[in-house]
């Protein structure tokens, strides 16, 4: 595979990837810290937050957190487990499934939106 960067574009390339990463391990180390959450739950709880009825579709969540749909499962289950989350069955499919914020949910994520 061919680039069309010069030496400069790629170090720049280079140092914004280093600095999100920096950025992120950041994060999440301060919401884990301070919140016992980690920055993919916050993203999770946060997507919930903003969806109409505070509830989406598992493979919609997935998509919007950019995860796999097993991955996302694995998150989710931790946040159920927790109570922040939980799941109901989407009305017209058997399959489908719905992640749904729940009052503690929104109140953990209220505190943990000051640190973010």
């Amino acid at each position: 595979m061919e680039t069309d960067l010069n030496a400069t574009e790629l170090r720049a390339w280079q140092a914004l990837l280093h600095a999100h990463d920096q950025v992120t391990r950041k994060l999440d180390a301060e919401l884990r810290d301070e919140h016992g959450l980690s920055l993919v739950s916050y993203d999770v709880l946060l997507r919930l937050a903003r969806a109409p009825g505070r509830a989406l579709r598992m493979t919609e969540l997935a998509g919007k957190v950019l995860m796999s749909p097993s991955g996302l499962t694995r998150v989710v289950d931790r946040l159920v487990a927790a109570g922040l989350v939980q799941r109901d069955r989407f009305e017209g499919d058997a399959r489908g499934m719905l992640a749904r914020l729940t009052e503690p949910g929104r109140q953990v994520l209220r505190r943990a939106a000051r640190t973010h």
